[in-house]
Order: structure tokens, then sequence, then C-alpha cells
């Protein structure tokens, strides 16, 4: 199963006098479900990041070129129906809260499975609250009585609870407190290691990259000027530096000390104990 886009353009319709402005330019990319890939897309404000994602599942048609969902074609030259693509292909936007419209939040998850005609709706959507931690006294709430942490978790249960194959956040962190982005985070590698969920991320934030991302795509002008992995991306000095890219705080601190002490140690490491384990092996060495 996968999602692959051939000579992809995408371009708005400026004016008559300027002629269409183009987001995307030529885009061929392949994403493989079965990899189960978490999948970070970075780039400048601009860049065509979330032009991109909402063509997965046909929130936008291409200009020119094919977008191939799980082997539905969305063009410009073809009319596709779009629910059951949207039902595998589901988009969380920047702000999720603002996705919340229902009187209660059990109404409010209920709405997704119930317009693609699934069966058994009401346990859906509880399964699907209970999995991303919201209890069952708030069922009944209005979610705009929640926290903005809950509301998120709320909208991300309305995705959910249609089963879809591949999730799309577009910089669902932006706004959440250290606590509350650690724990969205951790959800998302849940529903990506264990639940075997595509998980395709759109984020300014490169400490996201560095904990959870198996793949990297770097948007740049409208063109993907990298796709690999992340210590691909971070070793890249040329594509980190062209996109003024911020390296993850344990690359920076290690860079730092093997700059002062003189050591010979790998500063790729993405996580606290792989740092102070590269360390502890360096200053072995030492003695």
């Amino acid at each position: 199963m996968a999602i692959s886009l051939s000579k992809v353009s995408f371009a708005y319709e400026k004016s008559r006098k300027t002629g269409p402005l183009y987001v995307l330019k030529d885009i061929d990319l392949t994403i493989d479900t079965e990899k189960n890939d978490f999948i970070t897309i970075i780039g400048h404000t601009g860049s065509g990041k979330s032009t991109l994602v909402q063509l997965f599942n046909g929130l936008l048609t291409p200009s020119s070129g094919e977008v191939n969902v799980f082997n539905k074609i969305i063009s410009s030259k073809k009319k596709t129906k779009l629910k059951e693509i949207r039902k595998r292909v589901g988009l969380v936007f920047q702000f999720p809260e603002y996705q919340l419209f229902e009187e209660t939040v059990l109404k409010d998850v209920m709405f997704g499975p119930k317009n693609y005609g699934l069966d058994d709706i009401e346990n859906r959507a509880k399964r699907a609250l209970q999995s991303v931690g919201i209890s069952e006294e708030l069922f009944n709430e209005s979610p705009f009585s929640l926290s903005g942490g809950q509301m998120r978790r709320v909208a991300i249960a309305g995705i959910l609870a249609s089963s879809p194959d591949v999730l799309i956040f577009d910089e669902p962190t932006v706004g959440l407190d250290p606590k509350g982005k650690k724990e969205l985070l951790d959800l998302l590698e849940k529903l990506n290691k264990v639940d075997n969920k595509t998980i395709i991320f759109i984020t300014h934030d490169m400490e996201v990259v560095a904990k959870a991302a198996t793949r990297v795509l770097v948007l740049d002008n409208g063109n993907i000027s990298f796709d690999g992995t992340k210590d691909e991306l971070f070793r890249n000095e040329k594509i980190v530096s062209d996109n003024s890219l911020i390296l993850p705080s344990t690359i920076r601190i290690l860079k730092d000390i093997k700059e002062k002490l003189n050591l010979d140690i790998d500063i790729y490491k993405y996580n606290v104990n792989d740092a102070y384990l590269e360390l502890e092996r360096a200053l072995g060495g030492q003695k």
C-alpha cells in the first residue's frame, strides 16, 4: 500500500496579470505505508509543506501530475470519489481544536465514522477517546470546556475513530507547553509503533525530528531538497546550513564539548542517554 506522487505541481491562481503562483513543482514521492514510518516534513514557511500533505487526502487537487492514494488517482483530469481516501488518510490541522464543533465530546468523535457509514459508531468513538487518554467522565462534556491539550486529543480521536492507515499532523505541538508536547509525541509514537499507523508530521522543531522521525523530507521553494533518515540529514552540513536548521540540543552540546575538550566523539546522538554513553566511552578511552 502506498501514497505516490508523480510529477505533481500545484499552483494558486494569483491573477490574470501575474499568472499562477506555483507552490509545488514536479514532485515525485512515494510513501510505503507498510513500513509504518514516522515521517517528518520540515522547511521554511511558504516552502509548500501544508500544500503537500493536503494533496495526500484530496483536500487539494494537483494542477498537473497525479497523486495515487491506495490505487485511487487524484488529478485535474478526472473526478475521484474522495470519501474512501479520507477515511484511510486522516488529517489533523495545526490547531486541531478548531475542528471540533459538536455539543459533546462523544458526539464530536462519532461524526467521522458516522459520515463514512461505518458500524458500531459509539464504541468506535469511545475506544478512540480512551486510546488518547480522554476519560469517560468527559464524554458528555462540551469539547469547548476542555483544556487546549485535551481538545487536541479529542480532535485526534475524531480521526482515529475511522481507523485510518495514515495520520497526518500539521504542526500539532505549536502552542503546547513542554509537558503537553511530550505527552502528544508519546501518543503519536505509540500510534506509530504499537498500532502500526504511518505518521506524517509537519514541524519546525528539530527536537521532534530527533526524537521520533524515521524519515525526513525537507521542502525548499516547492521542491524536495532532501529525503532520508534524520542521521543523514543532520550529518549533511550543506542541507543543514542551506535550510537554516537548528541542530537538536544533544548534538549541539556534544559538538561544543568535542571542540572545547578535543574529544574523539560522535556528536550525532539524539537522546540524553545515548549522549551520556558516548561521552563515557570517549572519556574512558582517555584514562
